[in-house]
């Protein structure tokens, strides 16, 4: 019994008792936050472009309700090569059926969103035609058709003129507002409308025909038409 009460003191002693846990290091104190960097600018819209942004806005919840597509910057256009003639069409002074354009080869289409604003040029590229289709047309005749949605931005009558080497037609809400047709040297023939403010059909159709230069400017109440107000 004495030899057992031994043990157990012995294996008692030997295990110890643990003693109490020590307090938790302190947390190391947070860095300081470092200077926000600069915010990003914020693009700066015109009156103008603002205008135009909303009345497109509005256009295109319209045409959501009737299921349609909404409208993108820029004119639908398509370009190709002429093979014969000179008239664009059958309406035009001096028309006769053995001069009407006759168009060959494959119509190549592309998004303009440059606008008209050629000079008196060539031979060579054309800025209304796409880069990429330039070459196939630098040397020939071609017809370009351009159509879409023309934005105006106020109520009442707008003068529109068109300076084209060789001919041009210029139609708004399918009406003929410019009629510049035929072979010629560089020439300006100016329309006006009434249009309201808002979204109205556009249509352009130009002809290179004939060889040597060519130009095409279209210009709106006095400017060369800004392609911010051209949409398809």
């Amino acid at each position: 019994m004495k030899r057992s009460l031994i043990a157990i003191s012995v294996l008692i002693f030997s295990m110890g008792c643990r003693g109490p846990s020590g307090d938790m290091g302190a947390t190391g104190a947070t860095g300081a936050t470092g200077p926000q960097g600069p915010a990003a600018p914020v693009p700066v819209v015109s009156p103008t472009q603002q205008q135009i942004n909303d009345l497109i806005a509005a256009e295109n919840s319209y045409r959501e309700s009737l299921g349609q597509s909404e409208l993108s910057p820029g004119l639908s256009c398509s370009v190709q090569a002429i093979s014969a003639g000179q008239y664009l069409s059958s309406s035009s002074p001096g028309y006769t059926a053995a001069q009407a354009i006759t168009l060959t080869g494959p119509s190549y289409p592309y998004l303009l969103t440059k606008g008209f604003d050629q000079p008196n040029s060539g031979p060579g590229p054309n800025s209304v035609i796409d880069p990429e289709i330039q070459p196939l047309f630098e040397t020939n005749n071609y017809r370009i058709s351009c159509s879409g949605q023309l934005v105006v931005l106020e109520d009442g009558y707008h003068g529109f003129a068109m300076s084209s080497d060789d001919g041009s037609i210029l139609t708004i809400d399918g009406t003929q507002v410019i009629n510049n047709d035929g072979n010629h040297g560089v020439s300006t023939v100016s329309g006006t409308k009434n249009l309201r403010m808002g979204v109205h059909t556009f249509s352009l159709l130009y002809a290179q025909s004939g060889g040597g230069q060519f130009a095409l400017i279209l210009s709106l109440d006095g400017s060369v038409l800004p392609a911010a107000n051209l949409y398809h």
